[in-house]
């Protein structure tokens, strides 16, 4: 299973369009974070940090699918999968190792937008003087 996943990771990070739908994101990440420090409503609340993090889910989500998507269908598309199951026929072997690469690679995805997007927003807020707080999500 080991040489299953690893396999499935280089198959991953071998494609260009993986690494383009990457940066990205990370640069969509970064200009969300800007984005809520500076864009707001005189009377809003201060976002939290917490609040930046979790901004930027729904383009990582969609980035993460489509990834997953090329993981697999990518396969089909060059006729390599005739090679992946000689080497092994047990096709749930195979599924199970693209599901958990792909699951791996999105849980990685999701944290650097995160990250970028709390990274971005504090720097804003440094440069700017705007107030702003680690927090939690129900602040």
């Amino acid at each position: 299973m080991t040489a299953l996943l690893h396999s499935e990771t280089l198959k991953l990070r071998t494609l260009r369009s993986t690494w383009i739908l990457i940066s990205l994101l990370t640069l969509l990440a970064g200009i969300i974070g800007v984005a809520l420090i500076t864009t707001r409503e005189p009377g809003a609340g201060v976002p939290t940090l917490a609040q930046v993090g979790l901004a930027p889910a729904q383009p990582a989500w969609f980035v993460i699918i489509v990834v997953a998507v090329l993981a697999s269908a990518g396969e089909f598309q060059h006729h390599t999968t005739r090679t992946t199951l000689l080497a092994t026929p047990q096709r749930v072997r195979v599924l199970a190792a693209k599901t958990i690469t792909a699951a791996g690679t999105g849980a990685a995805i999701a944290a650097a937008a995160a990250v970028t997007a709390v990274l971005t927003a504090a720097v804003t807020a440094l440069a700017t003087g705007t107030a702003t707080s680690v927090g939690s999500l129900n602040d």
